[in-house]
């Protein structure tokens, strides 16, 4: 950690520095929040969070540290744990067995029960990062089968119908007025 470059300096240098644990070791230290989630479960799948070692402990700090987390939008924490803890979604496919998330790891990782925490931890203080609008709001929400059908390219690993209850969760913990209200085909 002498030289404090941003992943970014390190990508532009060469890819293959990202494959080595005192690489990400290095980085760990100056991380921003969503730099943090983003790449959590690269960080998992080479090594670097072993249980109970200094970088899980360390990551589990900074995801329970709200100054740290104060730019992280509550989407970006489910996007992080869901890439980092695939099964979280995994009844969710039960209506299509022939997709996939294509989110099973390459390299396989124990995933660990208080990164699972500290995550969950933090998707609740993110609520506070989304500013409310105040208004009155009648949410409505398609569950269709069409919702399943493909996912989100640029909202990936979720399905339309999963980020649109992810929305009606975000919008549940930060307006004071608003409806829900579901319609199908």
């Amino acid at each position: 950690s002498d030289y404090q470059m941003p992943r970014e300096a390190v990508e532009r240098a060469n890819t293959k520095w990202l494959t080595e644990k005192v690489v990400w070791e290095s980085l760990l230290e100056n991380m921003p929040g969503v730099a943090l989630v983003r790449n959590l479960r690269n960080m998992a799948e080479i090594g670097l969070l072993a249980p109970t070692s200094d970088a899980e402990k360390f990551i589990i700090n900074r995801l329970t540290n709200p100054n740290h987390m104060k730019r992280v939008h509550p989407i970006q924490v489910m996007q992080a744990a869901v890439s980092y803890n695939p099964k979280i979604m995994k009844d969710s496919q039960a209506h299509d067995t022939n997709r996939s998330r294509k989110s099973e790891s390459t390299k396989p990782y124990k995933v660990s029960q208080p990164v699972m925490n500290a995550l969950n931890a933090a998707l609740h203080a993110s609520y506070k990062n989304v500013e409310p609008s105040n208004k009155d709001i009648m949410l409505v929400i398609d569950i269709s089968g069409s919702m399943y059908w493909n996912m989100l390219p640029n909202f990936f690993p979720f399905y339309p119908g999963e980020a649109a209850g992810l929305m009606a969760l975000i919008l549940a913990h930060i307006e004071s007025n608003y409806y829900p209200m579901v319609f199908s085909d």
